[in-house]
């Protein structure tokens, strides 16, 4: 993942064929109700390219992207931690107990 917080182009490019394979298959098995068997290879073809090949392979891009990014952000929390520094001391800090019971 980009310094700039955004997805890479090909996982965005990925998830846009896999959006219109997916809309693809949905037509054709909506047409394969109506026209029958005539369709049935076009509908084969849009459910196995887009249920076993392209959207398992955008889940699992997405999920080490994620992932990636996680990572990322942890190291930045660390980073931060480190740059902070502690709270300054305080006048109660500054009081020793003993010098108040001194008579």
């Amino acid at each position: 993942m980009e310094k700039t917080g955004r997805f890479p182009k090909a996982h965005a490019q990925l998830g846009m064929i896999t959006g219109v394979v997916a809309f693809c298959s949905f037509v054709a098995d909506a047409f394969a109700q109506v026209l029958g068997d005539e369709i049935l290879p076009v509908v084969v073809v849009t459910m196995v390219l887009w249920g076993l090949v392209l959207f398992p392979v955008w889940l699992l891009s997405l999920g080490l992207l994620l992932n990636r990014a996680d990572q990322a952000l942890g190291e930045l929390e660390l980073e931060e931690q480190r740059m902070i520094p502690p709270p300054p001391a305080t006048l109660v800090d500054d009081i020793d107990i003993h010098d108040l019971h001194s008579p």
